[in-house]
């Protein structure tokens, strides 16, 4: 059992994000609640759109060890919606 739970982890590619379309324990998936003119909307065509390759964003691999990585696409799609994200909320631990 250990062997091949091993053999499974070394297959697996990227993390990637799962489909806005599937259902949940919920009445409801998550692009119903989505607004139409929510700003992700336009962040996820984008980055979708993009070769990741000609922008030479760089690939690890599969992982041998542990928890495969996110897919460069998820990490950028958040990281995008945090720069475009109001910060004014957001305060030190100190303060």
């Amino acid at each position: 059992m250990k062997r091949h739970l091993c053999s499974e982890l070394r297959n697996m590619s990227h993390i990637k994000g799962d489909s806005r379309t599937q259902t949940t324990v919920f009445p409801f998936t998550l692009e119903e609640l989505i607004a139409e003119n929510n700003p992700v909307r336009v962040v996820d065509l984008f980055v979708d759109g993009l070769d990741l390759n000609k922008l030479q964003f760089i690939s690890k691999g599969k992982a041998t060890e542990g928890r495969p990585a996110f897919d460069n696409k998820v990490l950028l799609k958040l990281y995008v919606l945090w720069i475009f994200k109001p910060h004014s909320h957001i305060t030190s631990a100190g303060a």
